[in-house]
């Protein structure tokens, strides 16, 4: 990670309003991330801590990876999102079959939520 010691904050807090959180609070002491890099955050007052949560929706494995970056780009040339109703995307089904092979007895449907895309 960069070792800029980074203090600035955006130009303005107020329009951007942060679900479960007391935005009063957070705009009077913001809490700002700038980068990630593996298991690593680095804040806007330049200390870096540990991605232990991983927030509401994981990623477990971790931040910046190259091949990550290079299937998700591949993806996206070929098609960034496909709205999951009354239609699919062939990347969705590949996916499904691969997790339920890793279940255990007719644990076998699984329902994917705001899948954005899928690389193989």
């Amino acid at each position: 990670m960069s070792s800029e010691n980074r203090t600035s904050v955006p130009n303005s807090l107020n329009e951007h309003w942060m679900p479960f959180t007391s935005n009063k609070d957070f705009k009077k002491n913001p809490r700002l991330i700038t980068e990630a890099k593996g298991v690593y955050l680095k804040t806007h007052h330049g200390k870096t801590q540990i991605d232990a949560s991983s927030g509401l929706f994981c990623n477990p494995l971790g931040h910046g990876r190259r091949e990550i970056t290079e299937a998700v780009t591949k993806q996206l040339e070929t098609l960034d999102y496909a709205q999951p109703f009354q239609q699919g995307f062939g990347g969705s089904f590949e996916l499904a079959t691969k997790i339920s092979k890793h279940t255990p007895g007719d644990l076998n449907k699984i329902f994917l939520y705001n899948l954005w895309f899928y690389s193989g």
